[in-house]
């Protein structure tokens, strides 16, 4: 058994980066969940597919036992992802990405970032994430909803709290409203709620302690390990 095993092993290092793809997603990549489901477009340029097609996997083993032990540990299951990655950042046209507000490098920092978290999703990930899915969905003309940010409905007056421009690694529109009792956050047209406990406001079901605080009047980004605005150099600029 264990001869079968190493001889598995070695054949699977020996294939290009194009087949070993192929393999994650063959074995370990089964039906997509709308969570990590992002469009396709053949009209898009052949690195843009490459980086939703990584991202897609990503968003699928994040949560897997193996990767929460491993992550991307070399001689691993997930080595390969990482290998694909970098080989996508070194080859990419910047120019094919930028213009939609995110950067081929964002995809290596995100699968390092759940490494981190043992595939939790924490503030950090999420700015990431809005960056990479209001991106794609302005490449490819289409929409990404994901679970976390499914919209929810505001009825009747509400009371803007604020609303922020947030410029750095992405460009990142954030408003804080309320409506009676109930606070939510608009972040790039996606609605997540929120739970004010004095001046912190709380992302609900964050099992990561995640919440906003507004300083000075300008926004800014908390987990359970602390302020880390100035981790990603953001720049908050008041609109509201």
């Amino acid at each position: 058994m264990k001869k079968v095993l190493f001889l598995s092993v070695l054949i699977f290092s020996l294939i290009s980066c194009g087949s070993k793809q192929k393999k994650v997603q063959t074995i370990e990549i089964k039906t997509p969940t709308e969570e990590a489901k992002a469009v396709e477009d053949k009209s898009i340029p052949k690195d843009m597919e490459t980086f939703i097609d990584l991202y897609n996997e990503l968003i699928a083993f994040k949560g897997k036992d193996d990767f929460k032990r491993f992550g991307f540990a070399q001689g691993g299951l997930y080595y390969t992802w990482l290998e694909c990655a970098n080989s996508m950042v070194e080859n990419a046209n910047l120019s094919h990405f930028a213009k939609y507000g995110f950067v081929p490098g964002d995809l290596v920092a995100l699968g390092n970032l759940y490494v981190s978290s043992k595939g939790k999703e924490t503030d950090a990930t999420r700015v990431l994430r809005n960056a990479i899915d209001s991106g794609i969905a302005k490449a490819t003309g289409k929409e990404i909803v994901t679970k976390e940010s499914k919209p929810i409905s505001l009825k009747g007056d509400e009371t803007i709290i604020g609303h922020w421009k947030v410029t750095g690694p992405m460009n990142y529109d954030i408003k804080i409203v309320k409506q009676g009792n109930q606070y939510v956050s608009l972040e790039n047209n996606k609605t997540v709620k929120l739970t004010k406990k004095g001046d912190k406001y709380y992302l609900e079901n964050s099992k990561t302690g995640e919440y906003y605080k507004i300083v000075n009047g300008k926004i800014r980004f908390y987990d359970k390990d602390g302020d880390f605005t100035d981790l990603f150099k953001f720049k908050v600029e008041t609109i509201l």
